[in-house]
């Protein structure tokens, strides 16, 4: 699967097949590969703790709003940001924003990665992070910022609507869109997005041929 078509067909899962485990072998290649997101300095600043156990998952369900449906998964990887390095460098802006757009980064390529070789996720974003610390015993200096549901998805949905790029794009300064993409909107162009990326064409690409 190319990254074009990653992008567009992956979703957020939450509905999983329980007894279907995923193997060390393919999880440690999803981190392998997400390892190269880009960070700040290069420091690289994400830690990742894997749950498996059921009742640990279940406290984890708990700590992100009763999400009971996360205890579903069979795999939970809770991305974490050991923020001392990037802080000491980047001073309060590396604390709070360059060490969080790392993690960030690094999530992304996880689902991506994830989603590329057949597997369903979820960034969870909302959960008690006290919570979550407590149950995984995670220093105080370290924050968890994301916990990821991963597992074969036991359903299937069409892709959520997505704002066109007149909507959110603008040229040279903010709120001036007379320069334009050409004719709009998206589904003259591309129709349904899974139709799309079956066919391994870009939106992109149309467009700027015009």
């Amino acid at each position: 699967m190319d990254v074009e078509q990653a992008v567009i067909e992956r979703r957020s899962v939450r509905n999983y097949l329980p007894d279907k485990p995923v193997p060390k072998e393919i999880v440690g290649k999803i981190l392998d590969i997400a390892r190269y997101a880009p960070s700040s300095g290069n420091l690289q600043n994400w830690k990742v703790i894997l749950v498996s156990d059921h009742a640990m998952k279940e406290e984890l369900a708990n700590a992100a709003l009763k999400q009971k449906w996360i205890t579903m998964a069979p795999l939970l990887l809770v991305v974490c940001n050991s923020v001392g390095d990037v802080k000491r460098l980047y001073k309060e802006r590396g604390e709070f924003l360059y060490s969080i757009q790392n993690v960030s980064a690094f999530v992304q390529n996880i689902l991506l990665t994830a989603h590329s070789i057949g597997l369903g996720t979820c960034w969870i974003g909302a959960f008690d992070p006290e919570a979550v610390k407590r149950v995984l015993r995670i220093p105080d200096d370290v924050e968890p910022e994301a916990i990821i549901s991963i597992g074969y998805a036991a359903e299937e949905f069409d892709a959520p609507s997505r704002k066109t790029i007149e909507q959110f794009c603008f040229f040279d300064i903010w709120g001036s869109s007379e320069k334009g993409f050409g004719p709009l909107p998206l589904q003259e162009h591309m129709g349904a997005v899974g139709e799309v990326s079956k066919k391994g064409k870009s939106f992109f690409s149309r467009i700027f041929k015009k």
